[in-house]
Protein backbone atom coordinates (compact mmCIF):
# COMPACT_ATOMS: atom_id res chain seq x y z
CA UNK A 1 0.00 0.00 0.00
CA UNK A 2 0.98 3.20 -1.17
CA UNK A 3 3.35 4.53 2.56
CA UNK A 4 1.93 8.26 1.79
CA UNK A 5 -1.40 7.20 2.39
CA UNK A 6 -0.68 5.06 5.40
CA UNK A 7 1.52 7.72 6.98
CA UNK A 8 -1.08 10.58 6.13
CA UNK A 9 -3.72 8.26 7.86
CA UNK A 10 -1.40 7.27 10.88
CA UNK A 11 -1.29 11.55 11.57
CA UNK A 12 -4.90 12.30 11.01
CA UNK A 13 -5.74 9.76 13.57
CA UNK A 14 -2.87 11.31 15.90
CA UNK A 15 -4.75 14.32 15.33
CA UNK A 16 -7.45 13.86 18.13
CA UNK A 17 -5.23 13.68 20.23
CA UNK A 18 -4.01 17.23 22.48
CA UNK A 19 -1.29 18.59 21.24
CA UNK A 20 0.88 17.35 23.59
CA UNK A 21 0.42 13.55 23.31
CA UNK A 22 0.46 14.32 19.72
CA UNK A 23 4.16 15.00 19.72
CA UNK A 24 5.08 11.88 21.30
CA UNK A 25 2.85 10.42 18.52
CA UNK A 26 5.42 11.96 16.08
CA UNK A 27 8.44 10.51 17.68
CA UNK A 28 7.55 7.13 16.62
CA UNK A 29 9.66 5.37 13.64
CA UNK A 30 8.56 4.96 10.20
CA UNK A 31 8.22 1.78 9.56
CA UNK A 32 6.67 1.32 12.73
CA UNK A 33 4.30 4.76 11.80
CA UNK A 34 3.51 2.64 8.43
CA UNK A 35 2.31 -0.41 10.06
CA UNK A 36 0.18 1.05 13.24
CA UNK A 37 -2.94 -0.22 14.14
CA UNK A 38 -4.14 1.61 17.03
CA UNK A 39 -3.28 4.01 19.48
CA UNK A 40 -3.83 3.08 23.03
CA UNK A 41 -3.94 5.76 26.06
CA UNK A 42 -4.65 4.65 29.52
CA UNK A 43 -5.39 6.64 32.58
CA UNK A 44 -2.51 6.68 35.35
CA UNK A 45 -0.23 5.78 32.79
CA UNK A 46 0.86 6.50 29.30
CA UNK A 47 0.90 6.57 25.52
CA UNK A 48 1.28 3.23 23.33
CA UNK A 49 0.75 2.49 19.73
CA UNK A 50 -0.27 -1.03 18.84
CA UNK A 51 1.96 -2.12 15.86
CA UNK A 52 2.22 -5.42 13.88
CA UNK A 53 0.75 -7.33 16.85
CA UNK A 54 2.57 -5.67 19.40
CA UNK A 55 2.19 -2.29 21.74
CA UNK A 56 5.09 0.14 21.68
CA UNK A 57 5.09 2.23 24.95
CA UNK A 58 5.82 5.79 23.99
CA UNK A 59 5.68 7.67 26.80
CA UNK A 60 4.40 6.62 30.70
CA UNK A 61 3.61 10.33 31.72
CA UNK A 62 0.50 10.04 33.55
CA UNK A 63 -3.07 10.65 31.94
CA UNK A 64 -5.80 11.49 33.28
CA UNK A 65 -9.77 10.69 33.23
CA UNK A 66 -10.71 14.11 32.09
CA UNK A 67 -7.85 14.25 29.74
CA UNK A 68 -9.87 11.45 28.23
CA UNK A 69 -12.89 12.77 28.22
CA UNK A 70 -11.75 15.73 26.15
CA UNK A 71 -10.25 13.63 23.78
CA UNK A 72 -13.80 11.53 23.59
CA UNK A 73 -15.95 14.92 23.64
CA UNK A 74 -13.60 17.15 20.66
CA UNK A 75 -14.34 13.59 18.75
CA UNK A 76 -17.69 14.11 18.93
CA UNK A 77 -17.62 18.09 18.09
CA UNK A 78 -18.23 18.70 21.32
CA UNK A 79 -21.59 16.89 21.14
CA UNK A 80 -21.60 14.18 23.14
CA UNK A 81 -25.67 13.76 23.49
CA UNK A 82 -25.70 12.73 19.92
CA UNK A 83 -22.85 10.33 20.28
CA UNK A 84 -24.40 8.44 24.32
CA UNK A 85 -26.31 5.42 22.35
CA UNK A 86 -22.19 4.71 20.37
CA UNK A 87 -21.02 5.91 24.10
CA UNK A 88 -23.12 2.93 25.53
CA UNK A 89 -21.67 0.36 23.32
CA UNK A 90 -18.30 1.48 24.13
CA UNK A 91 -17.10 3.38 21.44
CA UNK A 92 -17.60 6.85 19.57
CA UNK A 93 -16.29 7.23 15.31
CA UNK A 94 -14.33 10.49 15.14
CA UNK A 95 -13.56 12.11 11.63
CA UNK A 96 -12.28 10.26 8.82
CA UNK A 97 -13.75 7.13 10.63
CA UNK A 98 -11.16 6.22 13.02
CA UNK A 99 -12.73 4.71 15.79
CA UNK A 100 -12.19 5.16 19.57
CA UNK A 101 -13.04 2.21 22.11
CA UNK A 102 -13.69 3.44 25.15
CA UNK A 103 -13.23 1.88 28.84
CA UNK A 104 -14.36 3.12 32.29
CA UNK A 105 -16.32 2.84 35.33
CA UNK A 106 -19.78 1.34 33.77
CA UNK A 107 -23.79 3.34 34.63
CA UNK A 108 -25.79 -0.17 35.01
CA UNK A 109 -29.94 0.22 34.72
CA UNK A 110 -31.67 -2.84 35.19
CA UNK A 111 -28.75 -5.05 34.02
CA UNK A 112 -27.43 -3.51 31.26
CA UNK A 113 -25.23 -0.83 30.60
CA UNK A 114 -26.50 2.91 30.18
CA UNK A 115 -23.50 5.03 30.15
CA UNK A 116 -19.57 4.83 30.56
CA UNK A 117 -18.00 7.34 33.62
CA UNK A 118 -14.59 7.63 34.67
CA UNK A 119 -12.78 6.86 31.35
CA UNK A 120 -9.60 4.83 32.06
CA UNK A 121 -8.86 3.80 28.40
CA UNK A 122 -9.18 4.55 25.14
CA UNK A 123 -8.21 2.69 22.16
CA UNK A 124 -8.13 4.96 18.80
CA UNK A 125 -8.08 2.66 16.10
CA UNK A 126 -6.85 3.68 12.93
CA UNK A 127 -9.45 3.25 10.02
CA UNK A 128 -7.44 2.62 6.20
CA UNK A 129 -8.63 1.70 3.32
CA UNK A 130 -7.33 -1.18 1.42
CA UNK A 131 -8.65 -1.31 -2.24
CA UNK A 132 -6.44 -4.53 -3.09
CA UNK A 133 -8.13 -5.92 0.62
CA UNK A 134 -10.55 -7.92 -1.94
CA UNK A 135 -8.62 -9.32 -4.54
CA UNK A 136 -7.94 -13.12 -4.47
CA UNK A 137 -11.47 -13.56 -3.32
CA UNK A 138 -14.44 -15.68 -5.30
CA UNK A 139 -16.16 -13.47 -8.03
CA UNK A 140 -19.81 -13.04 -5.90
CA UNK A 141 -21.48 -12.02 -9.13
CA UNK A 142 -22.07 -14.33 -11.88
CA UNK A 143 -22.22 -14.05 -15.47
CA UNK A 144 -26.38 -13.66 -15.40
CA UNK A 145 -26.04 -10.64 -13.23
CA UNK A 146 -26.55 -12.99 -9.40
CA UNK A 147 -25.18 -11.23 -6.21
CA UNK A 148 -23.92 -14.03 -3.59
CA UNK A 149 -24.54 -13.43 -0.25
CA UNK A 150 -20.77 -13.47 1.78
CA UNK A 151 -20.03 -13.16 5.29
CA UNK A 152 -16.78 -12.16 6.88
CA UNK A 153 -15.05 -13.94 9.83
CA UNK A 154 -12.51 -12.67 11.95
CA UNK A 155 -11.14 -11.88 15.97
CA UNK A 156 -11.46 -8.43 16.87
CA UNK A 157 -9.00 -5.96 14.70
CA UNK A 158 -8.77 -8.88 12.56
CA UNK A 159 -9.99 -6.39 9.06
CA UNK A 160 -13.33 -6.90 8.90
CA UNK A 161 -14.27 -4.08 8.01
CA UNK A 162 -11.44 -3.46 5.60
CA UNK A 163 -12.56 -6.17 3.50
CA UNK A 164 -16.07 -5.26 3.74
CA UNK A 165 -15.38 -1.31 2.73
CA UNK A 166 -13.61 -3.01 -0.88
CA UNK A 167 -16.11 -5.52 -1.62
CA UNK A 168 -18.83 -2.98 -1.41
CA UNK A 169 -16.77 -0.22 -3.43
CA UNK A 170 -16.11 -3.21 -5.84
CA UNK A 171 -19.59 -4.26 -6.70
CA UNK A 172 -21.02 -0.86 -6.65
CA UNK A 173 -18.39 -0.03 -9.63
CA UNK A 174 -19.91 -2.38 -11.80
CA UNK A 175 -23.33 -0.93 -11.36
CA UNK A 176 -24.83 -2.59 -8.33
CA UNK A 177 -27.38 -0.99 -6.06
CA UNK A 178 -25.45 -1.28 -2.66
CA UNK A 179 -27.32 -0.08 0.36
CA UNK A 180 -24.82 0.02 3.51
CA UNK A 181 -26.10 0.51 6.99
CA UNK A 182 -22.78 2.07 8.18
CA UNK A 183 -24.09 2.06 12.32
CA UNK A 184 -20.86 3.22 13.86
CA UNK A 185 -19.85 5.36 10.41
CA UNK A 186 -16.64 3.65 9.89
CA UNK A 187 -17.10 2.23 6.97
CA UNK A 188 -17.96 5.49 4.88
CA UNK A 189 -17.08 7.80 7.17
CA UNK A 190 -19.79 10.35 5.68
CA UNK A 191 -19.44 14.11 6.58
CA UNK A 192 -21.59 16.55 5.98
CA UNK A 193 -23.51 13.28 3.68
CA UNK A 194 -20.59 12.39 1.82
CA UNK A 195 -18.50 9.86 2.43
CA UNK A 196 -14.87 10.68 2.89
CA UNK A 197 -13.92 7.03 1.87
CA UNK A 198 -14.68 5.34 -1.32
CA UNK A 199 -17.21 3.27 -1.20
CA UNK A 200 -18.20 3.17 -4.72
CA UNK A 201 -20.43 5.55 -7.03
CA UNK A 202 -23.84 3.30 -6.57
CA UNK A 203 -24.16 3.19 -2.16
CA UNK A 204 -26.81 4.59 -0.70
CA UNK A 205 -25.50 4.99 2.98
CA UNK A 206 -27.63 4.97 6.53
CA UNK A 207 -25.48 5.76 9.38
CA UNK A 208 -25.67 6.00 13.07
CA UNK A 209 -28.55 4.14 13.28
CA UNK A 210 -28.69 0.61 15.16
CA UNK A 211 -27.88 -2.01 12.00
CA UNK A 212 -30.57 -4.02 12.06
CA UNK A 213 -33.26 -0.67 12.14
CA UNK A 214 -31.10 0.91 9.47
CA UNK A 215 -30.83 -2.50 7.01
CA UNK A 216 -34.42 -3.13 6.97
CA UNK A 217 -34.73 0.89 6.17
CA UNK A 218 -32.73 0.88 3.32
CA UNK A 219 -34.70 -2.51 2.01
CA UNK A 220 -37.70 -0.57 2.14
CA UNK A 221 -36.92 2.68 0.85
CA UNK A 222 -33.94 2.36 -1.97
CA UNK A 223 -34.40 -0.89 -3.60
CA UNK A 224 -30.93 -2.27 -3.54
CA UNK A 225 -29.91 -5.34 -5.18
CA UNK A 226 -27.04 -5.82 -1.99
CA UNK A 227 -27.38 -4.99 1.78
CA UNK A 228 -24.08 -4.76 3.72
CA UNK A 229 -23.53 -4.19 7.68
CA UNK A 230 -20.91 -4.59 10.08
CA UNK A 231 -20.47 -7.32 13.02
CA UNK A 232 -23.93 -9.13 13.27
CA UNK A 233 -24.61 -10.65 16.27
CA UNK A 234 -27.65 -9.88 18.24
CA UNK A 235 -31.33 -11.73 17.91
CA UNK A 236 -32.75 -8.53 15.76
CA UNK A 237 -29.67 -8.01 13.34
CA UNK A 238 -29.89 -12.15 12.80
CA UNK A 239 -33.63 -11.62 11.78
CA UNK A 240 -33.18 -8.71 9.49
CA UNK A 241 -30.36 -10.93 7.72
CA UNK A 242 -33.33 -13.77 7.15
CA UNK A 243 -35.49 -11.11 6.36
CA UNK A 244 -33.02 -9.47 3.33
CA UNK A 245 -32.48 -13.08 2.16
CA UNK A 246 -36.15 -13.58 2.35
CA UNK A 247 -36.59 -10.54 -0.10
CA UNK A 248 -34.15 -12.03 -2.60
CA UNK A 249 -31.45 -9.31 -1.54
CA UNK A 250 -27.95 -10.30 -1.66
CA UNK A 251 -26.33 -9.72 1.78
CA UNK A 252 -22.55 -8.72 2.92
CA UNK A 253 -21.92 -9.05 6.55
CA UNK A 254 -19.04 -9.47 8.99
CA UNK A 255 -18.89 -11.35 12.64
CA UNK A 256 -16.41 -11.97 15.50
CA UNK A 257 -15.02 -15.56 15.18
CA UNK A 258 -12.09 -17.18 15.43
CA UNK A 259 -12.92 -20.34 12.86
CA UNK A 260 -15.33 -21.59 10.47
CA UNK A 261 -15.63 -24.57 12.85
CA UNK A 262 -16.19 -22.07 16.10
CA UNK A 263 -19.19 -20.72 13.61
CA UNK A 264 -20.73 -23.49 13.39
CA UNK A 265 -21.05 -24.36 17.02
CA UNK A 266 -23.03 -21.24 17.62
CA UNK A 267 -26.31 -21.78 17.83
CA UNK A 268 -27.58 -17.85 15.80
CA UNK A 269 -24.59 -18.30 12.72
CA UNK A 270 -25.24 -21.90 12.44
CA UNK A 271 -28.91 -21.39 11.71
CA UNK A 272 -28.54 -18.56 9.03
CA UNK A 273 -26.27 -21.11 7.40
CA UNK A 274 -28.89 -23.98 7.78
CA UNK A 275 -31.52 -21.27 6.06
CA UNK A 276 -28.93 -20.76 3.30
CA UNK A 277 -28.62 -16.79 4.26
CA UNK A 278 -25.11 -16.68 3.33
CA UNK A 279 -23.95 -18.48 -0.02
CA UNK A 280 -20.17 -18.50 1.11
CA UNK A 281 -18.05 -17.48 4.41
CA UNK A 282 -14.58 -16.28 4.34
CA UNK A 283 -11.84 -16.13 7.70
CA UNK A 284 -9.54 -14.19 7.95
CA UNK A 285 -6.68 -14.76 9.92
CA UNK A 286 -3.10 -13.26 10.83
CA UNK A 287 -2.22 -9.59 11.33
CA UNK A 288 -1.22 -6.35 9.50
CA UNK A 289 0.26 -6.88 6.22
CA UNK A 290 0.02 -10.67 7.00
CA UNK A 291 -3.42 -11.39 6.92
CA UNK A 292 -4.84 -14.52 5.22
CA UNK A 293 -8.55 -15.25 3.59
CA UNK A 294 -10.07 -18.90 3.55
CA UNK A 295 -13.40 -19.10 1.59
CA UNK A 296 -15.97 -21.75 2.33
CA UNK A 297 -18.55 -22.53 0.34
CA UNK A 298 -22.57 -22.59 1.45
CA UNK A 299 -21.68 -26.61 1.17
CA UNK A 300 -18.59 -26.41 3.74
CA UNK A 301 -20.83 -24.25 6.12
CA UNK A 302 -23.33 -26.63 6.98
Amino acid sequence: MNEEYLLSRYLSAAELLPRHMKEKLYRLGKEEMLAAEEIRLRAGSGISVLSEGREIVLDKSCISCGELADIVCAASNSSIHTVASNIREGFVTAENGHRIGICGTAAVKNGEICGINNYSSLAVRISKEIKTAAEGLPELITADGVLSSLLIISPPGGGKTTLLRDLVRRVSEKGVRVALADERGEIAAVKNGVPTMDVGPCTDIMDMAPRSEAAMFLLRAMTPQVIAMDEISSHREMEAARAIAGCGTAIFATAHGGSMNEMKTRKRYRELFENGVFDGVVTISGSGSERGYKYFSRSETL
